[in-house]
């Protein structure tokens, strides 16, 4: 846009090796261990029916204080899976609203569960299109809630209304269309609002390498204006979003982390430390690996209103 390259960054040592192409050892190494992955993998999802089953857990603490293994699970429903939990508490009740897909269907609609001491109720169904819909995204703007889910598959950017909470809503406004854009957060910092979103340029299903920003003074109503440094970020490491935390003024993003043939092997939470038009800059915190329960393959999504954390989890096991 400029026409010109950015500052060049400050030099500092450098551990790692000279990178090259592959030789032939590497390669026979690599088509090894894929080979190997491919037999186990038929031999379990095949024979054995064995799948990889996302879940979601939850606790009444504040996400600084959370303990994972301490967590309550809430239990998939026949055939299904939940994951992309957000939490929100009204009329001293706490809920979590969460991707609800259909193995059948192999489409995800938007569930909601009634979050108590002693274990989670399903409330009933929140939001579902012909499209697959996850990362059911909340947050209020004049006393009203809305819901920004994932709706890459339909290629665009939509946000919801709540007309009577938690069950019903309906489309208020597409914000973006032909766009495939995935984990899109919108919320207020500083003076502006701000919405995040993992967008792929050549409009495919691959949503883990960039994170672009936008803002505006008005997140129904404004129009919003490209940060001028999009993408923020180039690294499938920790572009894509996994939820979002908030600490008094400040405000933490939780990333992805990817492993070998493995989506959502981990998680990472950074702190935003500097978000305005021109400039973005965030620093890592602590990283999540999924060592909580037994048998676990990962994790990637935390969310907390203060008053109750829930997080999602993904494991090996026999499809009902």
């Amino acid at each position: 846009k400029s026409r010109e390259l950015p500052s060049k960054e400050e030099s500092l040592p450098y551990s790692n090796p000279l990178f090259t192409h592959p030789d032939l050892r590497q390669q026979m190494r690599y088509i090894a261990q894929f080979i190997t992955y491919k037999c186990s993998h038929i031999l379990s999802h095949g024979m054995l029916r064995n799948r990889q089953r996302w879940g979601v857990a939850y606790t009444h603490s504040g996400w600084k204080n959370l303990v994972m293994w301490k967590a309550t699970r809430i239990e998939n429903p026949k055939g299904r899976f939940l994951a992309d939990p957000f939490v929100i508490s009204r009329d001293g009740k706490d809920y979590c609203f969460v991707e609800d897909y259909d193995y059948a269907s192999q489409r995800g609609c938007i569930s909601v569960y009634a979050c108590g001491a002693q274990g989670a109720t399903c409330v009933g169904l929140a939001l579902s299109e012909p499209f697959h819909l996850s990362f059911p995204y909340l947050f209020e703007h004049k006393n009203t809630l809305y819901m920004v889910p994932e709706s890459a598959k339909n290629k665009d950017i939509r946000i919801y209304e709540c007309v009577s909470f938690p069950c019903e809503w309906k489309l208020k406004r597409v914000v973006m269309s032909g766009v495939s854009a995935a984990d899109n957060m919108i919320f207020k910092q500083g003076d502006y609002w701000w919405l995040f979103t993992n967008m792929n340029p050549q409009s495919n299903a691959e949503h883990c390498s960039e994170l672009s920003a936008f803002y505006t003074d008005d997140p129904i109503e404004g129009e919003w204006t490209p940060h001028a440094a999009n993408p923020l970020i180039i690294d499938p490491a920790r572009a894509r979003n996994g939820g979002i935390l908030f600490d008094e003024t400040s405000v933490y993003r939780v990333v992805q982390r990817f492993g070998y043939m493995q989506y959502g092997a981990g998680s990472a939470i950074y702190k935003i430390t500097q978000l305005d038009p021109e400039r973005y800059a965030e620093t890592l915190l602590c990283e999540i690996k999924p060592n909580f329960f037994k048998r676990l393959l990962g994790t990637h999504h935390m969310h907390s209103n203060g008053v109750i954390t829930a997080f999602d989890f993904v494991e090996k096991t026999k499809l009902d």
